[in-house]
């Protein structure tokens, strides 16, 4: 490491990121940062502006914070689309909420909520995996034990399917099964798709 600055936006506490703290980069457009911080969710699109300057303080260049918020829990995953459309972002809590900002790259644009797949309330959206080819397409991941994990919807967000296949110990989602955390959708050159799924026992495909 040459040269650095310290980035994220003035305002949110310490308190107010997970331990883990979930960020995307938009695939098109490297200008463009999107970070949640506890219930509010800011975007960045000025990265390649900031100067390099060595400063250890919070920036306010480049931060826009979307003026919806939540009520309850807090921003667990975001994913951005890649194509068809870009600039699609798709946010996960931890209090099982869903929702989708189209053309998140500019202005502040309303959250549309989706239904859950669930309805249990405690479950904690840990990734949302989208397809590079078609951002229609995604896969939700939940990290608890003892819920089905893997959901995937066609039709952005709107509904959805059960895809745990033998990831999960049964269909009702209990039993003996690993917690799932994460999940990569990988388009191969025959047309095909490969999915990789991290879980706390391995990965798998």
């Amino acid at each position: 490491v040459q040269a650095f600055r310290r980035i994220d936006p003035v305002g949110p506490s310490k308190s107010d990121y997970l331990f883990i703290t979930p960020l995307a980069m938009d695939p098109s457009d490297a200008n463009i940062l999107y970070l949640p911080a506890g219930r509010k969710f800011y975007r960045q699109d000025q990265l390649g502006s900031i100067q390099l300057s060595g400063g250890w303080d919070t920036i306010s260049q480049g931060w826009t914070l979307f003026p919806d918020t939540l009520t309850a829990g807090e921003f667990s995953a975001v994913s951005v689309s890649q194509t068809n459309p870009q600039h699609r972002v798709y946010l996960g809590t931890s209090n099982n909420k869903l929702f989708r900002i189209d053309n998140a790259h500019q202005g502040a644009p309303a959250f549309t909520a989706l239904p859950s797949p669930l309805t249990n309330n405690a479950a904690n959206v840990n990734c949302i995996a989208v397809d590079p080819r078609n951002a229609d397409r995604i896969v939700v991941v939940y990290s608890n034990y003892n819920i089905y994990s893997l959901y995937l919807s066609e039709d952005a967000g709107a509904t959805w399917k059960k895809v745990g296949g033998n990831l999960e110990a049964a269909v009702g989602g209990s039993g003996n099964a690993p917690s799932i955390r994460w999940v990569n959708i990988m388009p191969q050159p025959n047309g095909k798709t490969r999915y990789f799924c991290g879980t706390s026992v391995g990965l798998y495909r």
